[in-house]
């Protein structure tokens, strides 16, 4: 994978985490429900993500971008062994 790429890559799951808190927020002060709409010509499900799901998404994406920067950047991962 190239820097780019990679650089690119982050970017893009930034922006679904910023999305994510966004929604979050919103869920919690509009409340997260279900709910169904007849129009007559047709019936409509929407479901809103279940808090629980909304906080997985958020660890999700802040566990990739935590792995596409350590392929960036290197894991900086020092492993220390005694001098004797």
């Amino acid at each position: 994978m190239t820097p780019e790429f990679l650089k690119e890559q982050i970017q893009a799951a930034k922006n679904q985490l910023t999305a994510a808190y966004a929604a979050q927020t919103e869920g919690l002060v509009g409340g997260l429900y279900n709910y169904s709409m007849d129009t007559g010509q047709g019936k409509t499900s929407v479901t809103r993500m279940t808090e629980t799901s909304l906080n997985k998404l958020i660890d999700s994406l802040m566990n990739r971008i935590t792995m596409l920067e350590a392929r960036l950047y290197g894991n900086n991962v020092l492993i220390a062994r005694p001098g004797f």
